[in-house]
């Protein structure tokens, strides 16, 4: 029964991690995209950003130390379905006002209008 548990928090933080990555992976393209980049180049312009490949990565890492931190993944199995909601949502749009002020407002701006 042990190992189920194991087994269970590991697929648990797995799945974060990959939707963490997909979520990244989405906002940085659609920030290329929406830069008026050529929808031909768009992937060839993502590819080559090492920006990418840094959130890619630390993003993820960075989610899954909140989540830790706050004791998501303790106890996998005692938790409160709609506590837990209403904790993810809460815990969830602090971490994004956090990724907005040090990743996002930093972007140039060529034009205002």
């Amino acid at each position: 029964m042990k190992l189920n548990r194991k087994l269970h928090t590991f697929r648990y933080v797995l799945l974060d991690f990959l939707a963490a990555s997909m979520a990244w992976a989405l906002l940085f393209t659609y920030r290329k995209y929406s830069a008026n980049i050529d929808e031909k180049t768009l992937w060839e312009t993502v590819s080559s950003d090492p920006n990418f490949y840094y959130g890619i990565f630390i993003i993820p890492v960075s989610w899954l130390l909140f989540y830790m931190m706050l004791g998501f993944y303790r106890k996998i199995y005692r938790r409160s379905r709609l506590k837990e909601l209403g904790q993810t949502f809460t815990q969830t749009l602090i971490g994004v006002t956090i990724i907005f002020f040090f990743l996002i407002l930093d972007d140039e701006v060529s034009s205002y209008v």
